[in-house]
């Protein structure tokens, strides 16, 4: 992955053989993506990166180009189709603090991906002004991390098993 036009790189992390090259927040600040390369570099940035519950799950890419702002709770589920499902909203920094967190005893598998999601934190930073996380259901939840920039309201989704 060649980024030529943009002025800085993040970090470029290594774990089981792969390489992964992150833009800065500031040069993400100085450059606009298009839409496929911001689907291109957060679809990069969770390559082999999974979410840690019950059942661990792949994070993937979603877009909604339509969609201009953070919509409330309901709106959101009501988009994804899942209607009458419960859902709530929390904090980007509540997310993050509970995936990135580091404590003795973790094996290095855990450390790696905390480091790594702690990665992802910052590259979604620089994409985004406004960040989000809205949690779709019950026992199967649905969770997206969700911002607004010019491609419309897009982030990264995944799933938790919480029983």
């Amino acid at each position: 992955m060649k980024f030529k036009k943009y002025t800085a790189l993040f970090t470029v992390f290594i774990s089981a053989g792969i390489a992964i090259t992150i833009i800065s927040p500031k040069a993400l600040a100085q450059q606009t993506l298009s839409c496929p390369e911001q689907q291109k570099l957060l679809t990069q940035a969770v390559e082999g990166l999974q979410y840690q519950s019950e059942s661990d799950y792949p994070l993937s890419y979603f877009r909604f180009a339509n969609v201009l702002k953070l919509p409330l709770p309901q709106t959101f589920a009501n988009l994804t189709r899942q209607f009458n499902q419960p859902v709530t909203q929390i904090t980007f920094d509540e997310f993050f603090q509970k995936v990135t967190r580091i404590y003795p005893g973790m094996s290095q598998s855990q450390f790696l991906t905390a480091r790594r999601f702690k990665v992802l934190e910052s590259t979604l930073r620089g994409n985004y002004q406004q960040l989000t996380v809205y949690r779709v259901g019950t026992v199967e939840v649905y969770i997206y991390i969700a911002g607004v920039n010019s491609c419309g309201l897009t982030g990264l989704q995944t799933v938790g098993i919480e029983t």
